[in-house]
């Protein structure tokens, strides 16, 4: 298994350390392409079961335009559909 280094860490961390280099427009932004990863998982009809701030990775330490963040820890993801 092969997995992209995510230089910026998670946002939980990410937050904490640079909370004062936070701005509304970099906040929506970092929210849409969160919201854009989980649509993906939604769409193929799975639940994350683990879903925070911890979770969910910086793929760059910069906070300019170009924002990827990526949904981590999907071991715990369930079918929508199961109960268990």
């Amino acid at each position: 298994m092969v997995l992209d280094y995510a230089e910026g860490g998670n946002l939980y961390n990410r937050v904490s350390k640079y909370y004062n280099k936070f701005n509304w427009s970099y906040n929506i932004r970092v929210l849409l392409n969160i919201t854009e990863g989980l649509k993906e998982v939604h769409e193929n009809r799975l639940v994350h079961r683990d879903f925070y701030t911890g979770n969910i990775l910086s793929m760059s330490t910069s906070f300019g335009s170009h924002i990827s963040m990526c949904i981590s820890d999907m071991g715990l993801c369930g079918e929508v559909d199961n109960v268990d």
